[in-house]
């Protein structure tokens, strides 16, 4: 599913999020379009670095932050090339 995610948003990249929401454990995004909202596990990088994850403390907070900055890419956590 995520591959799929990926191949769809990427061409409309980066994208700027203008609201943000997190209702454990549903991470909502929207800007002008399109909105994407997930139940699953996620995490947030600033390049390569952890910036936080869905099980952090104080992921409502920091979720929030995350209004005015902008997606620019989208990522599976494991390596499809696995075995």
């Amino acid at each position: 599913m995520i591959e799929q995610l990926r191949r769809e948003l990427d061409p409309m990249l980066p994208l700027a999020i203008k609201e943000a929401l997190f209702a454990d454990p549903t991470l909502t995004l929207a800007g002008d379009s399109p909105a994407f909202s997930s139940p699953s596990a996620r995490r947030v990088l600033e390049g390569s670095v952890l910036e936080f994850g869905w099980s952090s403390v104080d992921a409502l907070h920091l979720v929030l932050g995350l209004v005015g900055l902008s997606i620019v890419s989208v990522a599976s956590q494991v390596s499809e090339s696995l075995s």
